[in-house]
This record gives structure tokens, sequence and C-alpha cells, in this order.
């Protein structure tokens, strides 16, 4: 037996079916959230700023990509690390270390 249904217009369950159907197509997920704020920050940021997000739990090979996906190329538009020493020049814990972002041009990351 097959587990597929099939709701057709005038059934009785279509317009709950259809209903969920457009309202997952217009739901953000916390992460986009996220990513949106900081390309929010990115875009308003002057050439030559530095973003800093303490104790960040993101990966930069996943913001990265992101940072791609949205209009940006590493090393021409921004540069991104995480330092192993603060401003006073004293180690930091792995677990520590802030994302530093330097936006080096005036393109525009996209907001979704």
């Amino acid at each position: 037996m097959s587990r597929i249904q099939v709701y057709a217009p005038g059934d009785d369950n279509y317009d709950e079916v259809e209903k969920a159907a457009q309202a997952a197509g217009t739901a953000k997920t916390a992460a986009t959230e996220r990513y949106n704020e900081i390309a929010n920050a990115y875009n308003a940021a002057d050439p030559g700023s530095y973003l800093s997000m303490p104790d960040s739990d993101l990966r930069i090979s996943n913001l990265e990509k992101v940072f791609f996906n949205r209009g940006l190329v590493r090393d021409s538009d921004y540069l991104i690390s995480r330092p192993a020493v603060d401003l006073h020049g004293k180690r930091l814990h792995r677990d520590a270390r802030p994302v530093l972002i330097r936006k080096l041009t005036d393109t525009v990351m996209r907001v979704v």
C-alpha cells in the first residue's frame, strides 16, 4: 500500500493542506534570521570596518558559504578570521575566540 496521499481540489482536507503548503514557503529559520542580521550589519558598515562577533558559535566555513551565496568573495570583498589573542595580547581559549570580519569593498551582501 502506498504512503503517498493525494489531495484534490474539493476534498475535505484540501484547504488545510493548501494553507500549510503556502506557509511552509514563507517561514524563515533561526539561522536565516541570524545571517540576515549579520548581512544588515555588514551592509551598514563602511569599507575598512571590522565586524566582531564575540562568543560566536558560528563556523567560519559556514559563514564563507553563506557570504558567497549572498554575493561576496573572500579576500576580495571581505576578510574573516578568529584571532588567537585579544586586544591586550592575552591568549584566548579556542571556544572564546570571536569571529572578526573586515569589510574591504562597498559590495552589498544580499539579504534573504
